[in-house]
């Protein structure tokens, strides 16, 4: 994360064979958990990445766009929108979108090697592929319930479908194959 930015070398030198950060803050009431795990501001991503990159280590990084987030919590609380759909609907697929064209951006300008974790829109996915034909070193990773779940299994099983990202609409899912 982007408060541990000295640490990245040493870590690197010690034998660390990837690194991964977060692109929101800590949740509230969370922060000495996420500690060096954070990177929620777009000049602190781009300077953890120039200094991944001096490691050639791999650095993954959730695709997910802080202020966006925030917004959209705060929006939707406000409106007494609390129920478990409303999670993903804090976290649309445009912020995956946004972040993950950001995020190749700045390894193409970096060299830095990037994962994209846990994909869960084509666009993300087309957008890793267009970079890496650019020869930015990009991959990216999705989990088996962006594959086989949609948003509808929060109807079914509330809080035990919550997940980061969220589940998305199942148009989003077929296009994911």
């Amino acid at each position: 994360g982007s408060d541990c930015l000295d640490d990245i070398i040493p870590c690197a030198e010690s034998g660390i064979v990837a690194f991964k950060t977060f692109l929101h803050e800590a949740p509230p009431g969370r922060k000495e958990e996420f500690i060096g795990l954070t990177a929620p501001n777009t000049g602190d991503q781009y300077e953890l990445m120039e200094k991944v990159a001096q490691t050639g280590v791999m650095i993954g990084f959730h695709a997910e766009n802080n202020d966006m987030i925030n917004k959209n919590i705060t929006r939707l609380r406000s409106e007494g929108k609390t129920s478990p759909i409303y999670h993903g609907r804090s976290r649309p697929p445009v912020a995956e979108i946004e972040t993950t064209s950001k995020i190749l951006l700045f390894a193409e300008k970096t060299g830095a090697k990037v994962e994209i974790c846990h994909i869960t829109t084509p666009e993300a996915v087309e957008l890793v592929n267009e970079a890496k034909c650019k020869g930015v070193y990009a991959i990216a990773e999705t989990c088996p319930h962006y594959l086989f779940l949609n948003e509808d299994a929060l109807n079914k099983f509330s809080v035990f479908a919550k997940v980061n990202p969220p589940l998305r609409s199942e148009e989003e899912r077929q296009g994911m194959w």
